[in-house]
């Protein structure tokens, strides 16, 4: 749970309709009137959760990209097609909620298109909902066109960003302001498959993470 200074959460209600001050005092004074103090303050932190999500993200986890734009090395199968690989996804029928690759091998990788150059500052994974697999380590690349994708560096060296210890609790991981069109994701390391789920936090959303 991310514990955002007032400023901040009133700067997301206005971001997503909220119109002014009163709107915000008046749903907060709702909220906390109707229902015990920790029920409220956690019913306010989910809603705060939500705008923040709905207003950093490059729009995986809400549709907003649509599954064109996502692509990968390989699938095990359609069921686990890099069109399951966006955050929160759930199980639902036979889509398995996540993005497994065919085979486990360092070279495998999962990318977006955000559709144009955007300003973004980080990536947030989870592993495969209905299974105990995740990637453990992971490459980041950059590029504005595919030909000019690269991989982040720190100190000279490829970046290795962590990822994830279990199925569902997200890993945040900031890389501080770039430009890229497409993102490409490289795990290394694995736990028993290599499956994730993963969004792109927004620049102008940096320090909100």
């Amino acid at each position: 749970m991310n514990f955002l200074p007032v400023a901040v959460i009133i700067t997301l209600a206005f971001h997503n309709g909220m119109g002014a001050p009163m709107d915000f005092a008046e749903y907060i004074s709702q909220v906390l009137m109707s229902q015990t103090p920790d029920q409220a303050f956690g019913r306010l932190f989910r809603q705060v959760n939500l705008l923040q999500d709905a207003t950093c993200f490059v729009g995986l986890k809400g549709h907003v990209l649509k599954d064109d734009a996502l692509s990968s090395s390989s699938d095990w199968d359609t069921n686990h097609a890099s069109d399951q690989g966006r955050l929160d996804n759930q199980q639902i029928g036979h889509k398995r909620g996540a993005w497994s690759s065919k085979t486990n091998a360092v070279g495998q990788w999962i990318m977006v298109d955000l559709g144009q150059v955007t300003s973004v500052s980080g990536i947030i994974t989870q592993g495969r909902p209905s299974s105990d697999q995740w990637v453990r380590t992971y490459k980041v690349h950059c590029g504005e066109t595919q030909a000019t994708l690269a991989p982040i560096q720190e100190a000279g060296k490829d970046k290795i960003f962590t990822g994830n210890k279990n199925q569902n609790d997200r890993s945040v991981q900031k890389f501080g302001h770039l430009h890229c069109r497409y993102i490409r994701i490289y795990p290394q390391s694995w736990y028993k498959h290599m499956s994730m789920r993963f969004e792109v936090i927004k620049g102008q959303c940096a320090d909100l993470y």
